[in-house]
């Protein structure tokens, strides 16, 4: 079995860690935390550390999951690629889209195998709406409403929504369409700190829009998604992976089964460092997420739609 370890067990890591014990791939936890690392450690029986060089020296992981701040994704992404080891890089890719160009290139010349962790696309609602897509039952998309509304999580003290958040749904809706958007206009707003805790993202994509609503105010937690086509409309949750779906004034709820949408990820993971399967997020899907990002933000600074190449 791949032995996997994870770095940085605070916040998201903590649940990689659960997910990968359960799985049967856990093979060593890391965090600059000593009391973090010995917890993880001694709950799930695997070495614990607070060195990242004595990790890889000592336990010798097949793969490494990243779950630490997004100011260090770069870093020690770069490390992990230059030693040649297979990593789940947590979202976002990293904190500009310069350095994700340029952990995407060195990933590709040396060949290993970096996934991104946009987790909703093993989502088994965002799944069932790609394949009605697919199938055209429901005619043509032409355009998508995406809510991710919560308090501020207390990990992204460094970020703001649109890099942390908005990035999830940036990515649905690429993933959604099957194409990039020609062009990004935003708003943001600071309205309980520094950092932008709420924006309105407009994408508009070749064939319709994708509108997407994040904030850090509202006390409930809210992920769902609206679809609109020209023969009908699908909503669903993120969280509940429920989907209605309301054609010719009937609604229909398929009954899909309940998904561990973090183990199915670290399941694929696993399957790509055998190499049975091809990363469904990959490095450059990584690049083009920062990038809509940063434009998203420049369009919020001068107020206005930002084109992107291509």
């Amino acid at each position: 079995m791949v032995k996997i370890a994870v770095i940085g067990v605070g916040g998201w890591g903590k649940n990689h860690a659960r997910a990968l014990h359960e799985l049967g791939a856990l093979g060593a936890v890391c965090d600059i935390d000593p009391q973090r690392a010995d917890l993880y450690s001694k709950l799930y029986s695997v070495p614990g550390y607070t060195d990242f060089e004595a990790l890889l020296a000592e336990a010798r992981p097949d793969g490494v999951v990243v779950a630490t701040p997004p100011a260090t994704h770069y870093e020690l992404g770069l490390k992990l690629i230059e030693r040649g080891i297979p990593l789940l890089l947590e979202k976002p890719m990293a904190l500009t889209a310069k350095e994700a160009r340029q952990l995407a290139t060195r990933a590709e010349q040396r060949g290993v195998t970096m996934l991104v962790g946009y987790i909703e696309r093993y989502n088994p609602a965002v799944a069932y709406v790609k394949q009605l897509i697919k199938e055209g039952r429901l005619g043509k998309l032409q355009a998508l409403e995406l809510h991710r509304e919560n308090r501020r999580p207390p990990q992204a003290r460094n970020v703001g929504i649109i890099i942390d958040t908005s990035v999830h749904d940036i990515d649905t809706a690429r993933w959604l369409w099957g194409s990039e958007p020609r062009w990004v206009y935003c708003t943001q707003l600071s309205i309980m700190g520094e950092r932008e805790d709420f924006a309105v993202i407009n994408l508009r994509f070749q064939d319709g829009v994708a509108v997407l609503f994040s904030n850090w105010v509202t006390p409930t937690r809210k992920r769902y998604c609206v679809a609109i086509f020209t023969e009908g409309i699908v909503s669903f949750d993120f969280i509940t992976q429920e989907v209605r779906i309301e054609h010719q004034e009937a609604a229909t709820i398929p009954r899909n089964e309940f998904k561990d949408v973090l183990q199915a990820e670290l399941s694929h993971f696993i399957a790509c460092i055998e190499g049975r399967e091809r990363p469904l997020v990959g490095p450059w899907d990584g690049v083009a997420v920062n990038e809509i990002a940063e434009a998203a933000m420049l369009s919020s600074r001068f107020n206005t739609p930002v084109y992107l190449k291509g």
